[in-house]
């Protein structure tokens, strides 16, 4: 009762004096990490009495029908916080006040916060109304016309700690909350157990039926952040992101860079739309006027947002995390995927289909196969679009997954239908009565088809475009061929129409073979598809020339001396024959034939490869090592040596796949290269020598402008990735050269040279030095000598001081660190300049 009286008297001198302070604890949307909205909180922190708790404050202003000046002294901190935001250039998200019952009892509070608002040009969306539960049952009639009538005003309102007295969901029904707070109670127990975690699901799951927004109050650790967002809570509010704080503090925090971040107003729509998705029924769905009823509600659900060509994940339910875990074999939560780079994978096809949806916003059903052989059925639509940022928030639902092994036959007409689209680049749908056609364009490498155009006239249209695609020598017989009467005819008779030419194609010519067949659709439609063979047909070329070749490359391989042998191989038996060889190769025993030649042949080797050339002749004379590379570089080549007669003779071998009389052989050549590769060491130890020669000074030893532009280039290179270097660059100039030269003559030069040289490579240990020009030196000073290049400058610069008096060599220097510059160049150009100015100085001293 002390504390009550106390309370009641001081309440207005409090607010006075400073003694109630205003605190925001924000309100955190997950898909975006951001602060949506904060919460306004009151603490009363007396001279007297310490700390006075909301418990105490609160029902005893309540009683004296005081509670009033509390809540309005919070809305005017509210909106002078929101001014202090926005003179600092800051969001300005909506903050929420709690309002009690009495205040709407003593006054008409309402009227007092939209004066507050519209004399500060404030809107009221900006202000949120938070209306305890607690609140409602003292007259629940009287406050649900009270939240109409807010509503009815423009102000957003809350149902707070919902949950925390005798809640009932006819509450929700009958009074038009926008959103409802989940009693912090309930979040303090989801660790207790499996009730807690189900009562709050069910919640969560009863709002986004009823199409509202709810946000968990007292979120204090991780495990509690986790299921709040498996489950679809989209809004977080507790300690685990940040404790209730004053506006100065907030300002320091962003002084700091320690913020969490306020979420663009403009973007709020977007993500509100966003966090109202429910991902436990396709009902709201079916209410857009979707074809769905012959799919059940599924659970496994994730939302992605597509921007600026890349989708990366929002939200998903506990279902798809499952889902996941069972069916991907990496991690994808923080995947952010680049569409236009995602080519020739598993569910490029869904990602375009996510692409294009995002685009286009229509939804769309889709049957797709995992990596795994996994048949999926999806549903995908558009939740929402940002038009801030043209963003867009995608549904990807799976409505039905089934295992290829437990149904092999399980592959849907889509997936068909797609599957054999890889072979044709074009596909035309043309109304034979009209002529009309729409053409698609299959993407064979992501086994995609896209509508690329409509026309009025196919045959029109394609007679005249022929002459521009069609080779010049295929134009006149495609003429006479495609001819509409033609096609109905070979249609009618023969049930397809094939016809095979040559097209450009980006620039090349190319055969293709166009294919057309009815549609059994009822109506006069056909489908008409155009076929890249220009492989086939070319081998088929390739075949004719090998047979009508084949004598003749015998009898050159015969005069040329290089082939020591030949053999053919059954590449799928092994079985082989040779059908060429020399003497010189029959002494190391090679068989003539047999059935299996990569296992005769590994053994022959033991005895006649060169023992150090073994392990490598192993390594890569495998049966599968050699298919695979003329399967993809279309021939198998090795090096390695044969002892024949004794000595080792360097052999090349190669390998390539042809065709006889219809069938596959792979061509195996044996060639003795042991001239050209004597020839090829004989080389490189010349050019070895020579390039020794251009990279060293011959006067003095060191290394020559060549390798500095090579070490040059190498640190530009590093420079790109790496601005923490530690390098200096010193630029040398040998003073009084050509004084000496005129006077005494180039050999007194050289040894004038050589001793400038010497005091450099003697003060610069431990770095590279480069004769760069006739007088000019380069030291690019690392490690080491970095360390204490400011010495070694020193040192140089005391060298030059004595030698000056003695008539010696004077050197001068001029040297700069690296210090993110773009090129190495800069640092020279810097030392270049520095050393002129010391040459100036040593001149004039």
């Amino acid at each position: 009762m002390k504390n009550y009286e106390y309370i009641i008297k001081h309440l207005e001198k409090a607010i006075r004096e400073g003694d109630i302070t205003v605190y925001y604890q924000p309100i955190v949307r997950t898909p975006n990490g951001l602060v949506c909205s904060e919460e306004a909180l009151s603490r009363w922190n007396d001279p007297v009495m310490g700390m006075i708790p909301a418990k105490d404050f609160v029902p005893a202003l309540e009683g004296a029908n005081l509670i009033y000046k509390l809540d309005l002294f919070v809305v005017d901190e509210v909106i002078r916080k929101m001014k202090v935001l926005e003179s600092k250039g800051h969001y300005v998200v909506p903050q929420s006040v709690n309002l009690s019952w009495a205040d709407f009892f003593a006054r008409d509070i309402l009227s007092e916060i939209e004066e507050r608002l519209d004399s500060a040009g404030i809107p009221r969306e900006k202000l949120i109304i938070e209306i305890m539960e607690s609140t409602l049952a003292e007259d629940v009639e009287t406050m649900t016309a009270e939240v109409k009538r807010m509503k009815e005003h423009g102000f957003t309102v809350w149902m707070d700690d919902y949950g925390s007295g005798y809640s009932s969901p006819m509450l929700l029904q009958s009074v038009p909350f926008d959103l409802i707070k989940i009693d912090k109670e309930f979040i303090r127990k989801i660790e207790d157990g499996n009730r807690s975690r189900v009562i709050i699901t069910e919640i969560v799951k009863m709002v986004m039926a009823l199409g509202m927004d709810a946000i968990a109050e007292g979120v204090e650790n991780e495990e509690q952040v986790e299921f709040l967002k498996d489950i679809g809570c989209s809004m977080l509010q507790g300690n685990y992101y940040c404790p209730p704080i004053s506006l100065p503090k907030l300002l320091e925090r962003y002084e700091k860079g320690e913020q969490i971040g306020f979420e663009n107003p403009s973007e709020a729509d977007y993500y509100a739309q966003i966090g109202k998705v429910d991902f436990y029924s396709l009902a709201a769905l079916r209410h857009q006027g979707a074809s769905l009823n012959n799919f059940f509600d599924t659970w496994p659900m994730i939302m992605l947002e597509y921007k600026d060509k890349h989708v990366s994940i929002m939200r998903y339910n506990r279902e798809f995390k499952k889902f996941a875990k069972c069916h991907f074999t990496k991690e994808i939560w923080d995947m952010k995927i680049d569409v236009s780079d995602y080519r020739e994978r598993a569910g490029v096809y869904t990602l375009k289909a996510i692409e294009k949806c995002a685009m286009d916003g229509k939804e769309v059903v889709l049957d797709d196969r995992t990596r795994n052989g996994l048949n999926l059925q999806l549903l995908v639509w558009r939740v929402a679009k940002n038009s801030n940022n043209q963003a867009s928030a995608v549904m990807v639902v799976v409505l039905s997954a089934m295992d290829a092994l437990v149904s092999r036959n399980s592959l849907t007409y889509n997936y068909i239908a797609r599957a054999l689209s890889e072979d044709y680049s074009y596909l035309y749908f043309v109304n034979l009565d009209t002529n009309e056609f729409i053409e698609y364009r299959g993407d064979g490498a992501n086994r995609d088809v896209t509508e690329e155009r409509r026309g009025d006239d196919f045959f029109k249209e394609s007679l005249q475009r022929a002459p521009e695609i069609i080779y010049k020598e295929d134009v006149e017989e495609f003429f006479r061929v495609f001819q509409k009467e033609n096609i109905v005819k070979s249609l009618e008779k023969n049930g397809s129409f094939i016809h095979t030419y040559r097209n450009y194609m980006d620039g090349e010519v190319v055969y293709v073979t166009m294919k057309i067949i009815k549609v059994r659709d009822g109506q006069n439609h056909i489908i008409i598809g155009i076929n890249n063979v220009d492989a086939q047909m070319k081998q088929k070329e390739a075949f004719e020339r090998v047979k009508a070749e084949r004598q003749a490359f015998v009898r050159v391989a015969a005069l040329t001396g290089d082939f020591m042998a030949m053999y053919s191989v059954d590449p799928e038996s092994g079985a082989f024959f040779e059908f060429n060889s020399t003497q010189e190769f029959k002494s190391v025993g090679a068989l003539t034939e047999g059935s299996d030649f990569y296992g005769a042949s590994r053994k022959n080797a033991k005895k006649v490869v060169v023992r150090e050339d073994q392990e490598y002749f192993f390594k890569r004379f495998k049966e599968e090592v050699i298919k695979e590379e003329i399967a993809e570089k279309g021939k198998f080549t090795m090096q390695y040596r044969l002892l024949v007669e004794g000595r080792p003779v360097h052999i090349l071998l190669r390998a390539a796949m042809v065709q006889e009389k219809g069938a596959n052989r792979i061509i195996v050549g044996v060639l003795n290269v042991d001239d050209e590769v004597k020839r090829q060491e004989e080389y490189d130890r010349a050019l070895c020598a020579v390039t020794a020669e251009a990279n060293i000074d011959e006067l003095t030893g060191v290394k020559r402008k060549l390798p500095y532009m090579e070490l040059e280039e190498e640190l530009n290179v590093r420079i790109k990735t790496d601005k923490t270097l530690e390098f200096a660059v010193v630029v040398f100039d040998i003073n009084g050269l050509k004084e000496i030269n005129d006077k005494y003559g180039h050999q007194a030069g050289d040894r004038h040279i050589i001793a400038g040289c010497k005091l450099i490579c003697n003060t610069f240990k431990y770095s590279p030095v480069f004769r760069v020009g006739g007088d000019e030196f380069a030291v690019v000073a690392q490690g080491k000598d970095y360390q204490q290049i400011d010495a070694l400058m020193e040192q140089i610069a005391e060298i030059n001081r004595q030698h000056k008096e003695r008539g010696e060599v004077v050197v001068a220097a001029g040297m700069a660190r690296f210090h993110n510059d773009k090129r190495v160049a800069e640092v020279f150009d810097r030392a270049d300049e520095i050393m002129y100015r010391n040459k100036k100085e040593l001149k004039n001293s």
